[in-house]
């Protein structure tokens, strides 16, 4: 059996500015993390999500706020004026905003109580963490 999953805690590079929609009206949020491994080196990765987690999350993510992404890696191929392109991208399944409450916000307002909760899921959620998925 083969395993695609990532778990990564990273700040927001920039404001996402508005939400994409498909043409059957689901919505995608693209966004960048920062994950810094120690002071001079630093990684960053493209993250898309998408749904109901896109529009929920969309409000909280603000530049330099800190988050944990869960999710899968997914290769997208594109041709641009006869070159061939590819990029991994992390497809997020789950987001889980980090730090308090006033962080949650660009305006450092407090979030409503709920919202976030409905964004995140336990670290300790995932299938693999769970008796007998290993074998």
């Amino acid at each position: 059996m083969d395993i695609n999953n990532v778990i990564l805690i990273g700040r927001v590079v920039h404001n996402v500015q508005e939400l994409k929609y498909t043409n059957n009206n689901t919505a995608i949020m693209e966004l960048s993390i920062a994950v810094n491994k120690n002071k001079d080196k630093t990684s960053f990765f493209d993250i898309s999500v998408f749904g109901k987690l896109a529009e929920t999350i969309k409000p909280y993510i603000a530049k330099g706020k800190q988050i944990a992404v869960q999710g899968t890696l997914e290769q997208q191929t594109w041709e641009k004026d006869g070159k061939k392109h590819s990029k991994v991208v992390i497809i997020a399944n789950s987001i889980q905003l980090l730090g308090s409450r006033q962080d949650s916000t660009p305006n450092a307002e407090p979030a409503p109580a709920q919202a976030p909760a409905l964004a995140q899921t336990k670290l300790s959620e995932f299938p693999e963490d769970e008796p007998g998925f290993w074998g």
